[in-house]
């Protein structure tokens, strides 16, 4: 009691000796009126004209923190933490909480450890300030681990091991940081050195269920005889004792006893089916047959959240097998006693939903009399619930059978038309609009996508589209600015890459001519070369399948409407394989091979035109590439499978994109973080000659031990030559154009590029 007295005394002495500067004085009055706005513009000012005290930046900093302006309240505050008098422990303990609290927010953990360390040297031996130590420990114990946590990820066990080491170092009782030493040394190979981490670890008494059964599965991976650990641990820690029994029972191969086990640990402790659910995650990949833990997941946890996704796996980790009917018929009969025994009306749905998926999803062929069922089916749920959020995903899947898979739009455009109104579910009004296009009702698309963007400005798939449709309605200056727009705008890589796709195909005319009036012609060459490899790995022995082509774009011009004629053509050395449009190649001074056609095409003013494609392609040859390495390997960790891709480029301006079509669902990360993630592919842009080393993590699946995602790297080079301007003709490499009839400019640009594809690959068991 007595020492509160003399802090607060101390307290006012030191705000009475503050009572001269006015600016401070007004806003500790402020503060304490918890008015921080005004409070922070007085210190603020304080700052500038008078000579405030070092506390003033506690005030000031806390203050700030209070208006969640985090960013400028941590300068403050670490000002403070760093010269203030070490004479009044209440605001030092605040200002330490609060600005660990920002670290934390922004995932801050190397200034965490930084200004921790500092903080302790700053207190050694100051009694007073000693009971802040416990706090400032685990600040930093807990920020080395987040930091290991990320070299962990890009497989830097090493470094992430000494990090874990440390923080174990700063806070003794963090004996978290024993299991994540055990894994680092689990993959680093040192087996033994990792059984006595997690057997230490199980034995501290922690309770973090993640953490014991992490030891647990390692442990019985490792063989170790986990039954006589059990029963060590079974009075100082009982729920690892039980945990590791689990993993002994379901190694063994005991499924039914395994989940009778997990039921008790689940209602002792309160957690709905997580444990469970996190022990089947990482013993799927031990066991033939993963789908029957799901089954047995779904039996006893039928109220769990994971109980749809369960089921859904279980399908498709069915198809193709022996017993998939069978598996499918099962699941059906669970779900429909869990809907008998009765369910919270509100899971109901999702339930019935599963049952007529299950009923219609044999892995085979889609019928009509098939989709017209399972049609049926969503039919009754919406009907039977029609507030339920399931109501809307049903009619949504409905309305996309009828457009995709019927070819009834009408029907479709019903439904999507009342789920636009009602909330716009999964963007009904763009499916909506899409279907418009389909049907080349482009004014209806375009009318359907400016009310949704009246609504809802910030919707780029509905720009996207809108800018799409208005293209097709030939408004190419509208069309072109929303792109561009949405190109600039957008932070989503795929949208980027789709608008600049799109675009290669419009030019802006009044740029390319140099502001020139008069009649002209726009020609662009594209000269490609495409190498193909079956092989996992590309460098200058791979064997690899070679094929040229060349693009040619033409893109006429002028103020007023008219048809111009023109010969296009193209003399070469090899002889084409196709030529598009199709026509006769002749022998030329008998060694030369050449391909023309003669065509017209109408000229218009707009500033925007598509351009009209000629395309010639020369046969496959077996080829050695040049230039660009790519070696692909794969490895199994416990159960991940890491596919790693070292990509060597010896220049600028490679794309690299990596795809990733069968496995997309399994794939849970990609190191370094892709510069676009489309789902199906990932890519990166190099903007230098470097060696690009990717690795892309997936959970195990138990037929693949092997696995090579499709790899495709490609540069262009925009060389853009100067126009070469004749009249009546003109000539590029090769490429020549001459005009019939009119006395028009030509203008010839050309742009290469190159691309490498390696397959595919999967081995099996």
């Amino acid at each position: 009691m007595w020492k509160i007295i003399a802090s607060f005394l101390c307290f006012i002495i030191i705000f009475n000796s503050y009572a001269d500067n006015n600016y401070l004085a007004g806003g500790i009055k402020l503060f304490k009126a918890g008015n921080y706005p005004e409070s922070i513009v007085s210190f603020r000012e304080s700052l500038k004209h008078e000579t405030p005290p070092s506390l003033i930046h506690y005030y000031l900093g806390t203050s700030l923190y209070r208006q969640k302006e985090y960013k400028d309240a941590a300068v403050h505050l670490e000002k403070y933490l760093e010269d203030g008098e070490l004479d009044d422990f209440n605001p030092f303990r605040e200002s330490v909480a609060n600005l660990f609290r920002i670290y934390r927010q922004e995932k801050n953990w190397e200034k965490t450890v930084q200004k921790g360390k500092l903080l302790l040297a700053r207190i050694e031996g100051n009694k007073k300030f000693d009971r802040l130590k416990p706090a400032i420990n685990n600040a930093v114990s807990s920020a080395l681990i987040s930091m290991g946590h990320g070299l962990f990820r890009d497989k830097n066990y090493r470094e992430a091991k000494s990090l874990f080491q440390e923080a174990l170092a700063f806070n003794p009782k963090n004996t978290a940081a024993m299991e994540r030493i055990g894994r680092a040394n689990y993959f680093l190979g040192y087996k033994k050195e990792a059984e006595k981490n997690f057997i230490d670890f199980l034995e501290s008494g922690n309770r973090n269920w993640r953490n014991i059964s992490m030891s647990a599965y390692h442990l019985r991976l490792m063989k170790t005889d986990i039954l006589p650990l059990a029963e060590r641990t079974r009075e100082i820690n009982p729920l690892a004792s039980e945990i590791l029994k689990v993993y002994d029972s379901l190694f063994e191969g005991s499924m039914e006893k395994s989940f009778q086990m997990l039921k008790k640990i689940e209602d002792e402790e309160k957690t709905g089916g997580e444990i469970t659910r996190d022990i089947i995650g990482k013993v799927q990949g031990e066991t033939d047959s993963p789908e029957e833990l799901y089954l047995l997941f779904i039996k006893y946890y039928p109220a769990s959240r994971h109980g749809e996704w369960m089921s859904r796996r279980i399908l498709t980790l069915a198809r193709g097998k022996e017993n998939s009917e069978e598996t499918r018929n099962e699941l059906g009969k669970v779900l429909k006693k869990i809907i008998e025994e009765g369910l919270p009306r509100d899971r109901l749905p999702e339930f019935e939903r599963l049952v007529v998926d299950i009923a219609f999803d044999s892995g085979e062929e889609e019928t009509v009399e098939m989709l017209r069922g399972k049609l049926a089916g969503y039919s009754k749920i919406a009907e039977k619930y029609p507030e339920s959020s399931t109501a809307k995903a049903v009619s949504f899947e409905m309305a996309m059978i009828y457009a995709d898979k019927l070819s009834e739009d009408d029907m479709a455009i019903d439904i999507l038309s009342s789920l636009a109104k009602d909330g716009n579910y999964k963007n009904s009004a763009v499916e909506l609009a899409r279907i418009h296009v389909r049907k080349k009702d482009y004014e209806k698309s375009a009318e359907l996508l400016q009310k949704i963007l009246l609504e809802h400005p910030e919707n780029d798939s509905a720009k996207m589209m809108l800018g799409e449709t208005l293209l097709l309605l030939g408004e190419y200056d509208r069309g072109i600015k929303i792109l561009q727009e949405l190109e600039s705008e957008t932070r989503k890589k795929n949208i980027k890459n789709s608008i600049a796709n799109l675009l290669m195909g419009y030019r802006k005319t009044e740029d390319e001519k140099n502001g020139k009036t008069g009649d002209f012609i726009n020609v662009r060459v594209t000269r490609s070369e495409t190498y193909f490899s079956t092989s996992a790995n590309m460098d200058k022995s791979s064997p690899a399948l070679a094929q040229k082509s060349v693009n040619v774009d033409i893109h006429p011009f002028s103020p007023v409407k008219k048809k111009l004629g023109f010969i296009l053509g193209m003399t070469s050395e090899d002889k084409p394989s196709i030529t598009e449009p199709y026509t006769l190649y002749t022998v030329k001074n008998g060694k030369n091979y050449q391909v023309k056609w003669r065509s017209e095409a109408v000229s218009s003013p707009d500033r925007w035109r598509p351009e009209r494609p000629f395309k010639i392609v020369y046969p496959w040859r077996e080829e050695i590439p040049e230039n660009v390495e790519i070696t692909r390997k794969s490895r199994v960790e416990g159960d991940e499978l890491i596919a790693e891709i070292e990509i060597s480029t010896p220049s600028e301006g490679w794309d690299i994109k990596i795809i990733d079509l069968s496995l997309r669902r399994k794939k849970d990360g990609a190191s370094p973080v892709p510069d676009s993630d489309a789902g199906a592919f990932i890519s990166y842009l190099l903007d230098k000659a470097e060696n690009l080393k990717v690795s892309v993590t997936y959970k195990c699946r138990p037929e693949i031990i092997s696995y090579y995602p499709e790899v495709v790297v490609s540069r262009k080079e925009k060389s853009g030559s100067n126009p070469i301007e004749a009249i009546p003709s003109s000539n590029l490499d090769g490429i020549f154009m001459q005009t019939e009839g009119g006395n028009f400019e030509i203008f010839l640009w050309e742009e290469r590029e190159k691309i490498f594809r390696l397959s595919e690959q999967m081995e099996r068991r």
